[in-house]
């Protein structure tokens, strides 16, 4: 449903299905990476902090080590992601490229946590179960108290793919304070949104990144003469079925 082959499949579970393929295209890739630049870039300016770029940055990731597939590499988005970083932020990055490789997670968090325990973390990413092990195992080896302690000049958060309130307390008290958040959408099918303001915990809708959106009212959703509106139509405080049109060649038939 798009030109040419695809550069990538990303491999999910998905939330409603066995393991599926969501094709990546060479005009897609902006979507996941700008993105999230974008999220990154637009917190700095509007919170004037833009000082987590002077220190190091760790994105918690599946590993990107790739199968090639007929001639499509193949893997899961976080690894695919890992290949499109750009040397200007590459040289601030953990962990190491053989340390992301390892499949295991035990033994790749240790390998993690002894490149990262001396450095001056100030930015940290990844799903909130991975960060929780990543600040226990952090604590455990330092023997600090918190990881405001270990690592002063941490302030900034990163985190979607989760709801993050069940973890909000548990994280907080290991770092011993509150940080800013970031909160962000991504999925293989793209990177939908990220959360704009810092007062609000509303997220910023995609959308001049290559997808077009489609809502189907909930009260809609399954059946054959369903609603489908477009952005200009939806009202707030109201639920919708969010419907996929993007340039990777996924189409809301």
């Amino acid at each position: 449903m798009w030109p040419g082959i695809p550069k990538y499949f990303a491999k999910t579970s998905g939330t409603t299905s066995g393991v599926k393929y969501i094709p990546l295209t060479k005009e897609s890739l902006p979507n996941h990476f700008e993105s999230a630049r974008n999220a990154l870039f637009h917190y700095g300016i509007k919170q004037k902090n833009l000082s987590w770029l002077d220190g190091r940055i760790i994105f918690l990731s599946g590993s990107p080590t790739l199968e090639n597939v007929s001639g499509i590499l193949t893997g899961r988005l976080s690894g695919i992601v890992n290949h499109q970083v750009p040397n200007w932020l590459k040289k601030n990055q953990l962990p190491s490229w053989e340390t992301n490789c390892i499949d295991d997670w035990e033994e790749k968090l240790d390998n993690i946590v002894r490149e990262t325990i001396d450095k001056d973390m100030r930015l940290i990413s990844g799903i909130p179960p991975w960060v929780q092990m990543y600040y226990e195992r952090l604590l455990h080896l330092s023997n600090k108290s918190t990881i405001k302690a270990l690592y002063p000049n941490y302030s900034v958060f990163v985190y979607g793919g989760v709801n993050f309130e069940p973890y909000r307390s548990k994280l907080e008290e290991l770092v011993g304070s509150s940080i800013d958040s970031i909160e962000t959408f991504p999925a293989s099918e793209g990177f939908f949104a990220f959360r704009d303001d810092l007062n609000h915990p509303g997220l910023l809708l995609n959308t001049n990144s290559g997808i077009f959106f489609e809502f189907i009212p909930l009260e809609d959703y399954g059946k054959k003469d369903a609603r489908r509106l477009q952005l200009k139509d939806v009202q707030l405080n109201q639920q919708y079925a969010l419907i996929i049109n993007n340039n990777a060649g996924l189409w809301g038939l």
